[in-house]
């Protein structure tokens, strides 16, 4: 029940703030018969123990009029300032790659399938094949036959071998010089390299450089086995082989008594001609005797067949051997082998060239040649 009136007196004190408040007529307090009917006092008792409604017993004292409240002005709200929304970059439009135009492919042209090369062979390729006989002294030329197989005999040299000179084997050219220094404190001119100290030459001469000096009794020895291995030949030949070194495929040395087919050349005897017997009969050089040697005069037949001297002239080699000056295997001369007399008019010989100045070195060998120092004794 107490709780009932606290509730309506609080209602009622509600309503009376609210008159005030809003200026509202005709708004009086309980009255008292209520109060008395109710056998109790009118006074209405908050949870703090202090009266809520004002004296009702005495007389009634104007309301104050209720102040009217300030008019609380708003607060100002701060207007927010807009964030400011990035400005969104702009993805960039991938650039379009341009479509690759297909490269045409090319139509592959079928690889010829590659021959095979052959093994090298000796006697497979253009140039010059040599044979040494060791047995018989006598190197014999060969150029390759329509087969490409060198079988055709080109040209045969005499020559003279030696005690250490190879009885077989096959060897390829090396190094070339125009004179060379060999065994015996001699020397050689037209030097190609064989294999060590085996090589082409001459026969030696007693000064270097000088073609005037040669071992005449040596030449007189060619075609037998007179060398200490290198295997010696007439200057002509020595030339020969010197200047067609690098055409030349292999050399190769083997022994039979048949000396091949072209057989075995004959050099001329030259010890009994005191004039030119210091020159190599086939050197080229203008100074050479050999190359102004004539023969004397025939004196001319009388016409009496049995009062004449039928005989043939003087050979044309300052007396070497007849056979020198034959061209058939028959011995016949050089005409042929006609009994016919050849008349030969006397001539003056020219007047011998001056002794020209020594040669340069032949130009430089196709391989490093040995310092002369190193070779003193390069062969022989």
């Amino acid at each position: 029940m107490k709780r009932l009136l606290a509730a309506l007196a609080v209602l009622l004190l509600v309503s009376i703030a609210a008159s005030a408040l809003l200026g509202l007529p005709g708004l009086t307090p309980f009255p008292h018969a209520m109060a008395e009917e109710l056998d109790e006092e009118p006074v209405i008792e908050t949870t703090l123990g202090r009266s809520l409604l004002p004296d009702l017993s005495g007389s009634h004292a104007p309301l104050p009029s209720p102040s009217p409240a300030p008019t609380q002005e708003p607060t100002p709200e701060p207007t927010p300032e807009p964030t400011p929304e990035p400005t969104p970059e702009p993805t960039p439009e991938p650039t379009p790659e341009p479509t690759p135009e297909p490269t045409p492919e090319l139509t592959p042209e079928p690889t010829p399938e590659p021959i095979p090369e052959p093994t090298p062979q000796i006697g497979r390729r253009d140039g010059y094949y040599l044979r040494v006989n060791v047995s018989c002294n006598t190197v014999t030329v060969y150029t390759s036959d329509e087969n490409g197989d060198f079988t055709e005999p080109y040209m045969a040299m005499v020559c003279s071998t030696g005690t250490a000179t190879p009885l077989s084997g096959v060897y390829t050219l090396g190094w070339r010089l125009r004179w060379q220094t060999l065994f015996g404190g001699v020397y050689g001119q037209y030097v190609t390299q064989i294999t060590g100290n085996i090589l082409f030459h001459s026969v030696p001469y007693t000064e270097y450089g000088n073609p005037a000096s040669l071992e005449y009794w040596e030449f007189d020895q060619l075609g037998t086995s007179c060398s200490m291995g290198c295997v010696r030949l007439q200057v002509k030949d020595a030339i020969w082989i010197y200047y067609n070194a690098d055409n030349i495929i292999a050399v190769e040395f083997y022994c039979s008594p048949d000396p091949g087919p072209l057989g075995k050349p004959s050099a001329p005897q030259i010890s009994d001609n005191e004039r030119c017997r210091d020159w190599d009969p086939s050197d080229p050089d203008p100074a050479n005797p050999w190359l102004y040697d004539e023969p004397e005069a025939t004196p001319e037949p009388d016409g009496d067949d049995d009062g004449g001297d039928d005989s043939a002239t003087d050979d044309m080699n300052g007396g070497e051997d007849a056979d020198d000056t034959t061209t058939g295997d028959d011995g016949d001369d050089t005409n042929g082998g006609d009994d016919t007399v050849v008349v030969i008019v006397a001539t003056p010989a020219p007047e011998e060239s001056p002794e020209p100045e020594a040669e340069s070195e032949a130009e430089a060998p196709a391989n490093e040649a040995p310092d002369e120092s190193e070779s003193e004794n390069g062969g022989e």
